[in-house]
């Protein structure tokens, strides 16, 4: 239903289903905020990256990755430094390549 709402808003280009349903401890809330204050920061001092570009979200240790990149190889090292964190287990992608126009 909730989805089927979003669809209906004007001009929705694309709508996201990630929910995830479960139990979640302290400990759990501890590592997501602890993974997304280390990929915060490893792409803040990146300088191949904006990372003011980047919304990045950790749920269940799985990293999601919302924003525009200035190229694919930008997209790339963020992936690759999500990925590079311990207790990463998946890394989702919804960051779109800026056109050049």
């Amino acid at each position: 239903e909730v989805i089927a709402l979003a669809w209906k808003i004007e001009d929705v280009k694309a709508v996201l289903n990630e929910l995830l349903i479960g139990p979640h401890s302290m400990i759990d809330t501890v590592t997501n905020s602890w993974i997304t204050a280390q990929l915060t920061a490893k792409i803040a001092f990146d300088k191949k990256i904006l990372a003011i570009n980047y919304s990045i979200e950790t749920v269940a240790s799985t990293v999601y990755l919302i924003g525009i990149a200035q190229s694919q190889a930008e997209v790339e090292r963020v992936i690759a430094h999500a990925r590079s964190i311990k207790y990463v287990r998946k890394v989702i992608n919804h960051v779109r390549v800026k056109s050049r126009t």
